[in-house]
Parts: structure tokens; sequence; C-alpha cells
């Protein structure tokens, strides 16, 4: 199909569309792309550009295959200028702005079918051994075959006869979420029995001997013994003595497996009270502090509005600062570009010693600026230190298991 526009060079808006169209062309250049022809390809010899125009058609195909080629061509680039944005976003916003642009329809069907995954993938190894039960992988349900229903949960019994993940699955009461009742049932008995305080992992990777350990930090106002927020951060050190972040420890976790042992019995809610409490190397690296100040800091509170206020007035005196000095400057620069002029010999004198003043106080400003920065960040600081103390935040650690983690090489 060919679409001809028909301009009149007499039509004052006529003429006036195709310079904005060429303005536009020229200002976004190679963005339009393949849509450059269409946008403007204009030409005043009808007869010449319409015979180059039949010669130019393609078929959808063609046009299919150009457009994914030039995809392929330019996909590194795109990459990179997507890469430039996002960091662009993150230094320009705040960070609650900037991880909102992540949350896209694409974003939340692959993380939803990522934790349906893993849901499943726990749900198969509780059930494994598990006599009673029939668990389909291609429609992901769990079905009872047995009456009464086996129990398999300490102080709770299941309640349906089949558990499903299709998102149409019916009734609704039926569905297997990581918020469903199945899904609780199965966390909650996996952390009342609980698991082996130690034992040791060969991965399929080239990774120095370290040691992990993932602990349960929870905080709370003094004096509850309910509630609260819990954090399940992982730690570690290497032989070499390099400390491992939760995140260099979670990718170490997260590599493939290929051989592991456990030892001891399994420690769990049930009865971790009541093993005595020893101490572990790594138990230094996890401060309770960090955790309060967490949860001032990045939760819906007062406390968080209270730091979040100290922290914008610590702000807003250093671009104070700034903003002095930048004045100083300026002055400066002022003086010295008045010294090129013709001057009396009184007003010379007087504008070399103004000159000089400027520059020494400039001096001195530049000087004690890093030492008022500073002095900023440690009365920010003092001033959140009392925010945690007024709080009455207390924060729990107990440490979980133990991991001795080494590599194939």
């Amino acid at each position: 199909m060919i679409i001809l526009n028909f301009l009149n060079r007499n039509n004052f808006a006529d003429v006036r569309t195709l310079e904005l169209i060429n303005k536009r062309i020229l200002q976004f250049s190679d963005i339009f792309g393949m849509s450059d022809t269409v946008i403007g390809n204009f030409s005043n010899d009808s007869e010449g550009n319409f015979s180059n125009m039949l010669a130019k058609a393609r078929t959808r195909q063609e046009i299919e295959q150009t457009h994914q080629s030039t995809l392929e061509r330019f996909e590194a680039q795109n990459k990179e200028l997507v890469s430039r944005a996002e960091h662009s976003l993150f230094t320009s916003f705040t960070r609650d702005i900037a991880e909102k642009v992540y949350i896209t329809p694409r974003y939340i069907e692959a993380k939803t079918k990522e934790i349906e995954d893993d849901l499943w993938y726990v749900t198969r190894w509780f059930f494994a051994g598990k006599q009673g039960f029939r668990l389909d992988d291609a429609t992901r349900t769990v079905t009872v075959t047995h009456l009464p229903p086996p129990k398999v949960f300490t102080g709770k019994a299941l309640r349906r006869m089949e558990y499903g993940m299709a998102k149409d699955y019916q009734p609704r009461s039926g569905r297997h979420t990581v918020t469903g009742s199945l899904a609780r049932g199965i966390f909650g008995e996996m952390f009342w029995r609980g698991i082996p305080e130690s034992g040791s992992l060969v991965v399929d990777a080239d990774i120095e001997p370290c040691e992990l350990a993932l602990y349960e930090v929870r905080v709370r106002p003094k004096g509850n013994f309910w509630g609260g927020y819990a954090f399940y951060p992982l730690t570690g050190e290497t032989r070499s003595g390099r400390v491992l972040s939760h995140d260099e420890c979670a990718a170490l976790m997260a590599l493939p497996v290929r051989d592991f042992s456990v030892r001891g019995e399994p420690v769990g809610k049930r009865n971790r009270h009541l093993r005595p409490a020893v101490e572990h190397k790594l138990d230094r690296l996890i401060s309770g502090d960090d955790f309060i100040r967490k949860v001032l800091t990045e939760t819906d509170s007062a406390e968080k509005e209270a730091v979040n206020a100290l922290k914008n007035k610590a702000a807003e005196r250093k671009v104070e600062l700034m903003r002095r000095l930048e004045g100083l400057r300026f002055q400066v620069k002022t003086a010295r570009a008045a010294l090129d002029k013709e001057l009396s010999r009184m007003e010379r004198l007087s504008l070399q010693r103004r000159c000089s003043r400027l520059t020494a106080e400039l001096r001195r400003a530049e000087q004690h600026l890093s030492a008022q920065r500073r002095q900023l960040d440690t009365d920010l600081e003092e001033h959140i230190q009392e925010l945690l103390v007024d709080a009455q935040l207390t924060a729990t650690i107990e440490r979980l298991f133990v991991v001795q983690v080494s590599g194939t090489a």
C-alpha cells in the first residue's frame, strides 16, 4: 500500500507543516530509523519520486526481516542506553521512585513465574516420600489419595482434598499460592521442625572456600514478644578472611550443587530455645543496630519521617555551604576582572586589597568545607542514634545454620 500526501506550496499551513517535520527529523537524526522515509520523504518531482517508491516497495516479510536485523544490529547499543538511563534515574531520583519504574507488566509476569516455580519446587521437596499424596507436575496439583488426610502439619490439618496452582483453578480457596493456606502450612512446618545446624556444600564453580551463615533478626518494641519485623540476612567469610556481603552469599548459595552433607539434628522453633547458645565467629558480622536503623528508615513510621527530615536538613546545609563558596568564587572572579580595566591609583589599590581579602576568605572556605561536611555527617549520625534510643526498639538475633562452601576446582 502506498499513501500519497499532497502539499500546496502556496498554502502557508502546508509549508509550515513541512518545515516542522524537517526540523524534527534533523533534531532526532537517525532516531526515527526505518520511518525516516515515511515521515519526511518529500519531493516536488512527483513522477520521479513515485517511480522511486515503486522500485523500493517491499513485502511484509521483507519489512519484518529488515526490522529484526536492525534490532539485532543495535541490540548492544540499545542495552547500553537503557543501562545509562536506569543509572541516571537512580542517581537523580529517590530510590522509592526509581524502583517503581521496574514494575511493568512484563516484569510482574516474569517474577510471578519465578516465584511459582520456586513454590512448586519447595512443595515437591516437602511432600517427597510422604504417603497419601499425589503430585502432578503438568497441572501442578497436590491431591490427597487417602481418607482421612495424612497429618503433615503440626497442630494443623489439611482442609481440602486437592490444591492447584493454575490461575483459573476453582474453587479459589484451593489455589496453591505463596500466601495460601497450603504454602503457609509448608513454610510454618519447615521453620517449626528446622534444619541441621551445620553442613557443607560442594558447588560447581571455581571459588575460594568460605563459610556462610543464615540469621533471623527480629526487631520489636521493647516488651513485645510477638510481631515486629523479621529479616533473614546471610553473611560469610572466605578462607583468606574477606567478609562476604548478603548478595555475595546469596550468589554462592544459588550455584549448582555437586555434593552436600549435613551435621547434627534438625533445630527449629520447636527446640531452639532448649539448646544452649554457642557463639560463632560469624556472629560478629551481624549488628542488631543496623536492622533497627533499617526499620526506622525504610518502613512507614513517624521515626522514618523524623530521619528523613534530619537528612534533608543536613543536605540543605551542605547546599548552603556550596552556595556560599560559589558566591565567594564569583566575587573573586569579578574583582580580578575589574583590575584589567583602567583605574586610578587609589581605585586600583582599593580593589587589590579587596581582591586579596576575598581570595584569602575563599581559600579558608575551601579548606574548611570538607571539615564542615564531615561535621554535618557526624551530627546527623548522632541525631539518628538518639532516635534509635528513643524508639525503644530491640533486635534479637538467632543463627539458623552455618555451611562450609567449596568449589570443584
